[in-house]
């Protein structure tokens, strides 16, 4: 039988909460891990992080999507963990990024505590209020970007928009090619920035029927403009009529969404850094 590798322990804090909104299952959660790591963390491999995560809680990201894979901290984590003496695993090629964060003054209201080279990031005392944590996070996250400087998600551009992934586009009449039946049409804007509405009304009507004149099926329509200004100006109106998405076309043959799913808000500096 080989050694274990990694430990990893569990503990999940279901809804309704005690009337304790959860603090003393997260506190107990803090004392299990600075047990652990005072009897263990000097002679295993330990971190670079150990995080206590948030299942299932959304809040705004900051835009364009930061990368976080390979980071020593999530922004979706309710208490982060940091090691003075981490292991370092070939991937860690600069463990400043840990220092870093240690060292960093964290954001007002955010607990802080050091025990015996372990630093503890907590963003909240318990779950008692979400509009309370959906702030926390945001302000860690923007914190998190401030300090480690993560590349931007590569499903993201620097704008913010997403990547449309195709799978498996065929040619069809009456399209540009459908993909797992969503019609994509390639258009382009009149000298006044509108959409001929005949191309717009024959698009809705194979929508309307379900399929192309060819009789491929299909249950959206999505729109390729040229370039990014053109995507953004008639999104709202075209959208309104029943078209799914409105992409746009980059000189390397991707497509990019400019109004991704999900909450979006801009980034913004942490005050004291």
């Amino acid at each position: 039988m080989s050694a274990a590798s990694e430990l990893l322990i569990r503990l999940n804090i279901p809804e309704p909460y005690r009337d304790d909104a959860g603090r003393s299952a997260i506190d107990l959660m803090i004392r299990t891990v600075r047990s652990l790591y005072h009897t263990l963390g000097k002679t295993v491999s330990w971190g670079p992080s150990v995080q206590i995560e948030i299942d299932n809680f959304s809040f705004p990201r900051a835009r364009p999507m930061r990368y976080f894979g390979g980071q020593p901290a999530d922004p979706e984590t309710l208490v982060t963990f940091l090691a003075e003496n981490f292991y370092l695993p070939e991937r860690w090629q600069n463990r400043t990024c840990v220092d870093d964060l240690r060292k960093a003054p964290v954001p007002e209201g955010f607990i802080k505590e050091e025990s015996d080279g372990l630093t503890m990031i907590r963003l909240v005392e318990d779950l008692s209020s979400r509009t309370l944590l959906r702030e926390r996070l945001m302000a860690f996250e923007d914190w998190l970007i401030e300090v480690l400087k993560p590349k931007i998600d590569p499903d993201y551009n620097e704008f913010g928009d997403m990547r449309a992934p195709l799978m498996n586009p065929q040619p069809a009449e009456g399209a540009t090619f459908v993909s797992f039946a969503a019609a994509y049409k390639a258009v382009v804007l009149d000298a006044d920035g509108r959409l001929d509405e005949d191309v717009m009304a024959e698009l809705l009507s194979y929508l309307s029927q379900g399929k192309l004149p060819d009789g491929t099926e299909i249950d959206s329509v999505r729109l390729i403009l040229p370039n990014r200004e053109s995507a953004v100006r008639i999104r709202d109106t075209t959208t309104a009529r029943g078209i799914k998405a409105v992409l746009y076309a980059t000189d390397d043959g991707q497509l990019w969404d400019p109004f991704p799913l999900g909450e979006w808000r801009e980034w913004k500096k942490p005050a004291g850094l």
